[in-house]
């Protein structure tokens, strides 16, 4: 029997190689290479609790009216995933590029594209949970990172590429997709998650009949999250730059975090635990980022952001709170 000999790592990263080693289909959590360095793969999981997010599941008992609903589409951007070792130091994970991932940003896509309109007919076939890199050889017990497009990055000669607001028609993957685009400035939706509660989604009568502003009450179908930088200016088509009041990327880090035998978890129980699903009192269909939706202040409390600024002047509207660890809608879990 032959031994391949395999360069020093550290026990948490190399156990995982040695754990999937005999095993079937899917990537090794971390490897040793011959540059010392370690390929990591960090898998990520989107649940309700501990049910599964798909889209041919019902959802239940979400938020504070327990609502059932359906899954409608379910898509985030990360970006500046960093390993953090047993010091607390944090060290990039150098993502390999692929149709999922480009420079230092990862798509996380939980749809597959069926149900129709009334379920996730808007998004497309292909799936990705796990985004891969590679980091330093060395023992790292934690991680971090952020969840939306950065404005720009380096690519590998070095020269500054504008990430957030370009092109979709135009940018390589996974900036490519129409439905994680927004409108304005050309910018990016840093999450789609969108969900059909049964019976609906009551919106109340605005004003008195009669009034030029009167709008009567509605039922609404979708119950949209649609996260992204807000308050911009420029024309990145015209070859402005644009800047934004309000960035919303959310900070998220987990101390404890081993990739060989745990996952990362978006939790839509936790993300909607202070929020009514059967209603919806102005503005968006749910919330878009919005300053002044009143569904969007329960939401930005479990990213930990800031939705207006902190106090007159501050000018942190839209920016972490902390360092992401008081965040509550990512944990880690077992595999």
């Amino acid at each position: 029997m032959r031994t391949n000999l395999l360069p020093l790592a550290p026990l948490p990263l190399l156990l995982s190689a040695c754990l999937l080693g005999g095993g079937g289909g899917g990537a090794a959590p971390a490897t040793s290479t011959t540059d010392n360095s370690q390929t990591v793969s960090v898998r990520f999981a989107m649940k309700a609790g501990s049910q599964a997010v798909t889209c041919q599941s019902t959802l239940t008992q979400l938020g504070t009216s327990n609502s059932n609903a359906t899954v409608a589409d379910a898509r985030f951007y990360i970006s500046k995933v960093k390993l953090i070792d047993s010091q607390g130091n944090p060290t990039e994970l150098k993502l390999d590029q692929n149709q999922w991932q480009y420079l230092n940003t990862a798509l996380l896509d939980f749809e597959d594209g069926t149900g129709g309109t009334q379920g996730c007919g808007y998004g497309t076939p292909s799936m990705n949970k796990v985004v891969t890199g590679k980091v330093p050889a060395g023992t790292y017990t934690g991680i971090q990172f952020e969840m939306g497009v950065p404005v720009s990055a380096l690519d590998s000669e070095g020269k500054t590429v504008s990430l957030n607001h370009s092109s979709y028609d135009v940018a390589p993957a996974p900036l490519n997709l129409a439905g994680m685009s927004w409108s304005w400035q050309a910018g990016r939706r840093f999450s789609r998650i969108e969900l059909v509660p049964q019976g609906g989604i009551t919106r109340p009568a605005v004003g008195n009949p009669g009034d030029a502003n009167y709008k009567a009450a509605s039922t609404l179908t979708f119950w949209m999250l649609h996260m992204g930088s807000t308050g911009c200016s420029g024309n990145p088509v015209n070859g402005e730059s644009v800047s934004c009041t309000n960035a919303n990327r959310a900070t998220i880090k987990l101390p404890a975090f081993n990739p060989a035998t745990q996952q990362v978890v978006l939790d839509l129980a936790k993300l909607f635990s202070e929020t009514d699903l059967s209603k919806d009192l102005g503005g968006s269909s749910g919330c878009m980022a919005g300053t002044t939706d009143p569904e969007c202040a329960a939401i930005f409390k479990q990213f930990d952001l800031n939705l207006t600024e902190s106090a007159p002047g501050h000018g942190d509207a839209g920016q972490p709170k902390g360092d992401g660890s008081n965040q509550n809608l990512f944990r880690t879990e077992a595999l």
